[in-house]
């Protein structure tokens, strides 16, 4: 019977997020049980959870492929010194390379814990700690909280906004997916740009889009632009889902960062991250114009946004402190 009712609850609650409306209201009871949560301390979530249904092989490739795109974007061999990385969910994966390239510490800040399966992040330590030779010294180790040189922050006091006032002197700080959640990314860039050492690196993925809070329903991915601003942050705040910040706010942050574009309204994802003015014409030319058929609907704030930067639904920053 209990299976049942869950069963038609949510078949009704798929009925419900059809209509903007519908999906609008479910999404801001949604935050709103969250908020309770928080505020009882309660801090996991089921987003981040990279590696659930994953095999051991899929996500050591998964690490690989995370790992290997911080090092191309901001053209360096390996790490080095001290590094923070920001949002990495489940697993410490990246973290641990991190190790074995010679970093000499890793912070890993989260404000959420994501959940996880013990025994396979067990089985996942143990294979990559076989494999690398820069880390055998952690043989044997098969969780968070027994590796040298990482260390795991969750919590409010570990969101991006609040973690870089105290904690500081850092070669490395990196991101994937993650800014585009935060409560106040520009303020988040700002501390930890402050955080860096001179000649630091500052590393971020940034993806724009929706993460299917109305493309999941069948609506278009450009829908969540069209929620007024006095109601998108009742659906969104204690969730962490994504708080719409546009590209410009992140160039006005980093005046000096290099930005690659790698995906566009259309959802198009490019083969590797370009500048807006590499990008193939007719690609540039699409996005546009999916935008302008749609930006009368968006708020007024969005509406203000030039089209070029509102086709871009995904980009790579990278910024070094002088």
């Amino acid at each position: 019977m209990a299976g049942f009712l869950r069963a038609q609850r949510s078949a009704l609650r798929r009925r419900v997020r059809r209509t903007m409306l519908g999906n609008c209201v479910l999404l801001v009871l949604d935050n709103q049980k969250a908020k309770y949560r928080l505020a009882r301390g309660d801090i996991q979530t089921d987003s981040g959870m990279a590696h659930a249904g994953r095999d051991v092989a899929a996500s050591l490739a998964y690490i690989d492929m995370v790992h290997r795109e911080y090092l191309t974007e901001a053209a360096i061999d390996r790490f080095h010194g001290r590094v923070a990385e920001i949002g990495p969910g489940d697993n410490c994966g990246v973290g641990l390379l991190m190790l074995a390239d010679g970093a000499k510490h890793v912070d890993l800040v989260d404000r959420f814990y994501s959940d996880r399966d013990p025994a396979q992040h067990a089985a996942i330590y143990r294979a990559l700690i076989a494999r690398e030779r820069g880390l055998n010294h952690l043989a044997g180790c098969d969780r968070e909280g027994a590796f040298r040189g990482i260390a795991r922050h969750y919590g409010e006091a570990a969101s991006a906004e609040h973690f870089f006032i105290e904690n500081r002197g850092y070669d490395f700080i990196v991101s994937r997916a993650v800014l585009e959640h935060v409560s106040d990314p520009i303020l988040s860039l700002q501390r930890m740009r402050a955080a860096l050492n001179p000649g630091g690196v500052m590393i971020h993925v940034v993806d724009l889009r929706d993460h299917g809070m109305f493309t999941a329903c069948g609506f278009d991915e450009l829908k969540f632009l069209e929620v007024p601003s006095a109601i998108y942050p009742q659906m969104t705040a204690a969730m962490g889902r994504p708080n719409r910040v546009p590209l410009s706010a992140f160039r006005a942050a980093c005046p000096d960062a290099t930005i690659k574009v790698t995906h566009l309204v259309g959802s198009t994802q490019l083969d590797r991250p370009m500048a807006w003015e590499e990008l193939p014409q007719e690609l540039r030319n699409d996005a546009v114009e999916r935008v302008k058929a749609r930006k009368k609907r968006f708020t007024s704030k969005l509406r203000s946004e030039r089209d070029e930067d509102l086709a871009v639904t995904g980009f790579v920053l990278i910024d070094r402190a002088m």
